[in-house]
């Protein structure tokens, strides 16, 4: 038997086309002419969509903007200041407290500057020998200042230099050597306690209340927690001390009650103040963000990052929203007298979309939550003491302390702390 043929079939290869160099380069266009046909309107929707995001949040801003216009701009706010504090006492404070020198060679064993003295200041308490001839050399170094400034007669509200049009150019020198008067002022009116000498003790605590006076109008948040700090570090302290040992006279007691009495904190007023100032900074920012790059602007806002990729891109218009909506929220909230700041520490977690270079919320925040509840803690013990120098006045003059409040009215008190 014969093998068998395997079966075969026919398999057409089909003839492949040849290209001239020109017929490629035109195929090649055309395929590429295919693809921009599909790219570009991608493109022009990518930038249609950015460009509708950058109006939306733009008009988003704006629309938040206008229900906070009323707040004053940083010209108003030079103008109010100007108006209801002394403008030509500056230069006189300036002129006899700048030059106050605290250096350390003078500061060792001193309390107050060396974390080394751990003497406490209080009057019935016996101060040691190291720490007198310290604190009294620093006193004697500063005399003049001080007794200058006690010359001086005005009693009232300073208008320290500062333009609120460029927040960042403004220095508070004050703000130091107002501290530092204080501190010496602190320190002289204790050993005056001590040495008994209550009338020069209680000058140097009416220079303090003064020192406290001068900051009350400035729009500048440090300068208001300078005035609160003032109060509970020193002029509550040493009035307190005094009056448990029985130094004051009636007529050194009228005095410093009067001059509490010309100063009362006003919480609501503080924290007007320091929105109205963090808001003009924030404004300011937003229009310029070529401050961040000053020196004091990132130590202010701790801020590190470029500012080209927010100044340019419609991520700042999602930030004004949110900034301006935070001080919406605030001036509203301090209209209607509810004075719950709580919520505003946890506005950041619950506010989406914000980069990190939204200023205010990120670097002041905390500053908002923290100013009210303290200013109204100073305006509480404020009350307190005036009503404990009302009481000893009552016990100097009847050898005995009242049996409630209303007995202080009208002679010691005029009328009762609104908060009592």
């Amino acid at each position: 038997m014969s093998q068998s043929e395997p079966a075969t079939k026919t398999i057409t290869i089909p003839q492949q086309n040849t290209f001239t160099y020109r017929e490629l380069w035109e195929l090649r266009k055309r395929r590429f002419y295919k693809f921009l046909k599909f790219l570009i309107p991608c493109i022009l929707a990518l930038i249609l969509l950015y460009l509708g995001l950058h109006i939306f949040y733009y008009l988003r801003a704006q629309k938040m903007l206008s229900k906070i216009a009323h707040l004053p701009t940083s010209n108003q706010l030079n103008q109010t200041y100007d108006s209801l504090a002394s403008t030509d006492i500056y230069h006189d404070y300036n002129n006899i407290l700048s030059p106050i020198q605290t250096p350390v060679d003078l500061t060792a064993n001193v309390p107050f500057y060396d974390s080394d003295a751990n003497q406490v200041l209080a009057i019935a308490t016996p101060l040691a020998p190291i720490y007198r001839t310290a604190i009294q050399k620093l006193l004697d170094h500063n005399k003049q200042y001080l007794d200058q400034f006690q010359s001086l007669t005005y009693q009232g509200p300073v208008r320290y230099a500062g333009d609120y049009n460029a927040p960042f150019s403004i220095l508070t020198p004050h703000l130091g050597y107002i501290n530092a008067a204080t501190k010496l002022y602190h320190l002289r009116a204790f050993l005056y306690f001590q040495n008994n000498q209550p009338q020069l003790a209680t000058n140097d605590i009416l220079s303090i209340i003064q020192l406290q006076h001068s900051l009350l109008h400035e729009p500048n948040t440090m300068s208001q927690f300078v005035r609160r700090a003032i109060f509970f570090r020193h002029i509550e302290p040493l009035i307190t001390d005094a009056i448990l040992n029985n130094l004051f006279t009636a007529t050194h007691l009228i005095q410093i009650q009067q001059a509490l009495q010309a100063d009362p904190p006003d919480p609501k007023q503080t924290f007007q103040y320091c929105l109205d100032y963090e808001y003009n900074t924030a404004r300011q920012v937003i229009h310029n963000p070529d401050l961040l790059g000053s020196n004091r602007a990132v130590q202010y806002y701790n801020i590190n990052t470029s500012a080209i990729l927010w100044k340019y891109t419609y991520i700042k218009h999602i930030d004004r929203y949110h900034i301006y909506n935070l001080y919406h929220q605030l001036n509203l909230q301090l209209s209607k007298n509810d004075f719950n700041f709580t919520w505003v520490d946890k506005y950041l977690e619950t506010t989406d979309n914000v980069s990190s270079r939204c200023i205010v919320i990120r670097g002041l925040t905390p500053i908002f939550s923290a100013i009210y509840p303290k200013h109204q803690q100073h305006l509480s013990l404020h009350n307190e003491l005036l009503i404990t120098i009302a009481e000893h006045r009552y016990f100097l003059d009847h050898n005995k302390y009242p049996e409630d409040n209303s007995q202080l009215i009208p002679h010691y008190l005029k009328e009762p702390p609104a908060n009592q």
